[in-house]
């Protein structure tokens, strides 16, 4: 009987060593990051966030402040944090959104402005454009942008046809947007932004050449 209580105590403390350990075999750690996105009243606007290691986010969670009214958060069947709707207020509002990853937790601290906006009725022009980059797997990529024709805030961002190159993500910003992070795989092809102000719906396709080291 003893040996048996023994041997069931000696279980108990492996699970329970297991139970803490189990967590660290999932992330390697926390990261933090910052965004600026901006926005209008009564329009639609679309963020998108990919986490820098290009995993897909499992869950993402709002651990301090609040979205816009009217503003909605999700994480979508490919991984990517999505924050979307029609916001019904101008303000600046302010959250910080947890995400996880197979490898890492991302602290996003998010600042989202909208200002006072028109009515839902009105309805932007839309334009094309086309740009390059290029790039070496393992060496970051930060000093890509792209910036509206007249300087108008970009009120929405999304890849809206293509893919990304593994390891790059797009960051918004007042009147353009960048590709950033670190490549991971050599490669060449194209994708198309779609980055909407409140005239003007910007199509951005960007070729892209990654090289080997």
């Amino acid at each position: 009987m003893k040996k048996s209580m023994k041997r069931l105590g000696s279980i108990l403390l492996v699970l329970c060593l297991l139970a803490a350990l189990l967590p660290c075999a999932f992330a390697s750690g926390d990261e933090y990051c910052d965004a600026i996105w901006m926005g209008s009243k009564n329009s639609y606007c679309c963020w998108c966030w990919t986490a820098p290691d290009d995993l897909p986010i499992g869950r993402a969670v709002i651990t301090d402040g609040s979205l816009p009214g009217g503003v909605d958060m999700y994480v979508n069947g490919d991984g990517q944090l999505y924050v979307e709707g029609t916001p019904s207020a101008a303000g600046n509002y302010s959250c910080t959104i947890r995400m996880d990853t197979v490898n890492d937790r991302y602290y996003l601290d998010l600042t989202i402005k909208i200002d006072g906006g028109s009515t839902p009725s009105h309805n932007p022009s839309s334009k094309s454009a086309s740009d390059s980059l290029s790039g070496k797997v393992g060496k970051s990529l930060s000093s890509w942008t792209w910036g509206t024709e007249n300087g108008e805030s970009i009120n929405s961002l999304y890849v809206s046809s293509g893919s990304m190159p593994n390891g790059l993500y797009l960051n918004q910003y007042s009147t353009y947007f960048g590709v950033e992070g670190t490549p991971t795989s050599a490669g060449n092809g194209s994708f198309t932004v779609c980055a909407e102000t409140y005239d003007v719906i910007y199509y951005v396709t960007i070729s892209y050449t990654i090289n080997s080291n």
